[in-house]
């Protein structure tokens, strides 16, 4: 089991699919932290703060578990 998700969190496994699906969701989730962050510091969007807000800490916490399986 923890051979199989070291392989999977490892970047460059082009002939594992489920590795793949996993790299493009980690850079989606990053790109996605960044555009929030970013929207976050303009005031226009404050109405959407609670939205903007819960996306942060959904992308953070998956952060955490990334990092967490790492170790």
């Amino acid at each position: 089991m923890k051979k199989r998700i070291f392989e999977l969190i490892q970047i460059g496994h082009r002939e594992d699919n489920l590795s793949k699906i996993f790299d493009i969701f980690i850079s989606v989730t990053i790109v996605l932290n960044i555009a929030v962050l970013f929207l976050e510091t303009f005031d226009e969007m404050n109405p959407y703060y609670d939205i903007l807000h819960f996306i942060e800490i959904i992308t953070i916490v998956i952060f955490c578990i990334e990092y967490a399986l790492m170790i």
